[in-house]
């Protein structure tokens, strides 16, 4: 059992006593049940619609995450366009979204915190996040999980905890992280947009302290596309399509080792590169160019329009 899910299920009896622990108990088995079940549905529709699989991941270099969806380097900002990591996995834009970007990745405070903490030994607690979170707890009550500055203490105590994990073990895939048929740890994985170019932007809810780690260690990570743009997803059909490398169009062999398309490229008729993404060989990918049930995972592209998923 998680040990967060220990501690609180044994605060809730201490509070609540044996029937209202039961009560929290059947209302949290419920909303499991419930949530692993649009996990099968949404990948089932975008399977019948042809739109790209939702949840199986891919393994990117971290230090080539260079962008964020953020209008501001802070902590809980605006996006410039707002793609939510669930309702809208799967999904292929159009437009400019991916133009309007403006602020990378090391801009953001929790990479700067992480980077001051790991690389410089500055305590969490001098770090500009930690002071930011404290004074929106004070304000609100609760934010980002943690109700005080003993909760944000000890989730920072984690942080350095994940770290030396990662540090000495390397950072593990969903297929080694548990959950049923590794559903929670698919959906809890850090999540990206794929602009028209290729470029990964960190996407809402993107795991901004497991990336930062991960760049700091130069890992590969594994991350979860949300949205690709229609640009990009025409590249990828046409990579799909091709029965052999000579068949890719010229400018798009460029991009035949970028991680999104390594599993569904054609596989090459001797043993050169034929393009590179991040350094040499820091790029493989996941087995994503199969379904469960054997059929490619490309998806369609659907030009500019945005098809509302239902809510999460």
């Amino acid at each position: 059992m998680d040990a967060g899910l220990a501690t609180t299920a044994l605060e809730r009896l201490r509070s609540n006593g044996a029937t209202g622990l039961l009560a929290d108990a059947r209302d949290f088995l419920s909303w499991k049940t419930q949530r692993v079940g649009r996990y099968y549905a949404r990948a089932l529709r975008s399977r019948l619609s042809g739109r790209p699989h939702p949840w199986r991941p891919i393994e990117v270099p971290a230090r080539s995450i260079e962008w964020t969806m953020k209008r501001e380097p802070v902590h809980g900002g605006a996006d410039v366009v707002r793609f939510h990591n669930r309702r809208h996995a799967g999904a292929v834009v159009g437009g400019d979204w991916d133009r309007l970007l403006s602020v990378r990745f090391e801009e953001m405070p929790k990479y700067r915190a992480v980077a001051a903490r790991f690389e410089d030994g500055v305590p969490w607690e001098e770090t500009d996040i930690f002071a930011e979170l404290a004074e929106t707890i004070a304000e609100r009550g609760r934010f980002d999980g943690c109700e005080s500055r003993a909760d944000l203490r000890e989730r920072y105590r984690e942080i350095d905890e994940l770290y030396e994990r990662i540090r000495e073990a390397g950072y593990r895939g969903p297929d080694e992280l548990g959950g049923p048929l590794g559903v929670e740890s698919r959906l809890d994985l850090p999540t990206v947009n794929v602009g028209r170019d290729g470029r990964l932007v960190s996407a809402q809810g993107g795991g901004y302290h497991r990336i930062s780690i991960a760049k700091l260690l130069d890992l590969e990570i594994p991350v979860r596309v949300v949205v690709r743009h229609a640009e990009w997803q025409e590249i990828r059909e046409t990579v799909a399509a091709a029965e052999s490398i000579v068949d890719v169009p010229a400018d798009y062999r460029q991009h035949l080792d970028h991680p999104d398309l390594r599993a569904v490229r054609p596989e090459p008729e001797r043993a050169d590169r034929v393009g590179t993404f991040g350094d040499d060989d820091a790029c493989g990918a996941t087995d994503i160019g199969t379904s469960d049930t054997g059929t490619s995972d490309t998806g369609a592209s659907d030009g500019s329009r945005l098809e509302e998923p239902a809510d999460d």
